[in-house]
């Protein structure tokens, strides 16, 4: 007979949701690093400060998905094999122009918020309600961080 989750014990369902955010996350931080050290050209003050603001962040983000899967009770993934394998974001092999890191961080971020509407599903019991907080924070910062990038290639938001 399967065992039931309990309120306690998150189902195995959130904790891969988790560790595969972290996958994406670790990914997009390496591509972010990528191009704050690899970007050239007329705009590279701002954009060399853009994606250092942005791997800032994308660091703590990584370090808020491991405790959260650790106080899940799982062991928090952490080879850039195990990475690669979960990733759906996969870092350029090679240096990109401006314009396509900022494609590139773009697309990165939006789908991490597909990854994270993914997985907050299964975060919806009461039991798990500070991990869908946690999601839904990290949701609104990669929302936020790809409509920067949007706007720095200015391309236009959708009107209302």
């Amino acid at each position: 007979m399967a065992k039931k989750a309990s309120k306690a014990q998150p189902p195995n369902s959130l904790a891969e949701g988790f560790a595969n955010l972290l996958a994406d996350t670790y990914a997009t931080y390496l591509t972010t690093q990528g191009a704050h050290w690899n970007v050239e050209g007329p705009n590279f003050p701002e954009l060399h400060q853009l994606f250092q603001t942005q791997y800032e962040e994308l660091t703590l983000a990584i370090d808020g998905i491991a405790e959260h899967l650790r106080t899940m009770g799982f062991y928090a993934p952490a080879s850039f094999a195990t990475f690669a394998q979960r990733a759906r974001v996969q870092p350029p092999e090679d240096a990109l122009s401006a314009e396509g890191y900022l494609e590139t961080l773009q697309s990165a971020h939006e789908a991490i918020v597909t990854r994270i509407q993914e997985v907050l599903p299964h975060a919806e019991d009461d039991a798990f309600v500070e991990l869908n907080d946690f999601l839904v924070e990290r949701q609104d910062a990669h929302k936020k961080a790809a409509w920067m990038l949007r706007a720095t290639l200015g391309k236009k938001s959708k009107s209302l």
